[in-house]
């Protein structure tokens, strides 16, 4: 808890995962964390998006990246930053 004092007013996360297993969107707790962008590598090398929204059905759709997409780690940042500030406008609407 002392270590994500400061996490949680956000209302967008990015979270980098190599665990096999599915994030936990209640790992970080707040009432503002309303989308969560987990990436996790892939043995092959690619990367798997997931897209964790707290309101999915009050939350229109927003992207570049979608839910499940799996990218290249050269198209990631930018795809991903995009993704981020739309979402992040998405949920504010």
């Amino acid at each position: 808890i002392h270590k994500k004092r400061h996490i949680g007013n956000d209302h967008t996360n990015i979270v980098w995962t190599e665990h096999t297993r599915n994030y936990y969107r209640n790992t970080i707790v707040s009432q503002f964390n309303f989308v969560h962008l987990v990436i996790y590598p892939l043995k092959n090398g690619m990367l798997r998006l997931d897209t964790l929204i707290k309101e999915k059905e009050k939350t229109p759709v927003f992207g570049p990246i979608l839910d499940g997409m799996v990218l290249n780690e050269r198209i990631l940042g930018i795809l991903l930053r995009q993704t981020a500030i739309n979402g992040n406008r998405a949920v504010r609407k």
